[in-house]
């Protein structure tokens, strides 16, 4: 990707992140979102593969998480970061409440608001069906399987997650300095094997 095409798209992202968040726009929040979604998807593939059980289907999560981002959107603040990183905060949140072993497993999922506007765009769902029949993502997957701890934790949380440098380093008990080493060595891997268009 040249330089001049990185920088308009991450000025489209920015456009569409204030008619989101700041104006209020839900067609521009659906773009948004669906942009996330390979990461997103990736990222419960990963979690699943490390044995975190997830007791209802991917689109019924996708949904849910959609849902909180709607009722949430004033709560976002690009100074903090990004909006996958936002997005994932309610993706970990929800994934935490459907885990719980102390919810029945027949037991609904907690939803928000039951109105037309909180249910995720055609958009979104076809989308998302599609990602997770898309043959790139379980082939990351199954790279993922080769990893070892610290290679997995930085792609997860640095990668997918957005997470600081700082952040990851904490988590991991590894230097910063390291995080940055094992993410280049690994985009390198990734962009060469064609998953690299997930991390951008």
């Amino acid at each position: 990707m040249k330089d001049e095409d990185f920088e308009a798209g991450a000025a489209d992202t920015a456009e569409l992140t204030d008619r989101a968040l700041r104006d209020g726009d839900t067609a521009a929040l659906a773009e948004l979102y669906t942009r996330t979604l390979p990461a997103l998807l990736a990222w419960i593939r990963i979690q699943k593969s490390g044995g975190m059980a997830l007791h209802i289907e991917p689109d019924d999560f996708v949904q849910e998480v959609w849902i909180r981002l709607l009722e949430n959107r004033s709560s976002h603040d690009p100074a903090k970061g990004s909006f996958q990183g936002w997005m994932f905060g309610f993706a970990k949140r929800v994934w935490m409440e459907v885990s719980n072993p102390t919810r029945k497993a027949h037991r609904a999922l907690p939803v928000g608001k039951e109105t037309a506007i909180h249910r995720a765009p055609d958009s979104i769902t076809s989308v998302s069906r599609a990602l997770m029949r898309d043959e790139t993502i379980q082939k990351l997957n199954e790279y993922v399987a080769t990893l070892d701890d610290v290679d997995r934790g930085v792609l997860v949380h640095y990668g997918l997650e957005q997470m600081s440098c700082a952040q990851v380093s904490r988590r991991l008990g590894i230097s910063e300095d390291l995080v940055s080493k094992r993410w280049q060595r690994g985009l390198v891997r990734m962009r060469e094997s064609g998953f690299g268009r997930y991390f951008a």
